[in-house]
């Protein structure tokens, strides 16, 4: 579902990704993926950044620092996207 959301922003459907994203994230959640949720926010993070949207990017980044096991798959990813802002 991320891949889809990348995927509209992509091809200039912003207003689009942004719902699917969300629903991206909600799914993990709700199968309780971490996984999936995990890179679900990673990608909903850049999504921010490139939107230059600095309070979503931390925002993201604080979920997914919270998110059981994350900080070990990636080295918190969300929290490097926001000292990148």
């Amino acid at each position: 579902m991320f891949f889809e959301a990348i995927l509209d922003w992509h091809f200039g459907e912003i207003a689009s990704c942004q719902p699917t994203m969300a629903e991206a994230i909600s799914v993990a959640k709700e199968l309780n993926n971490m996984q999936a949720l995990t890179q679900a926010l990673w990608h909903a993070g850049w999504l921010a950044h490139f939107q230059r949207d600095p309070a979503e990017v931390e925002r993201l980044a604080s979920l997914q620092a919270t998110t059981p096991g994350s900080c070990s798959v990636a080295l918190c990813p969300g929290a490097w996207i926001a000292r990148k802002l």
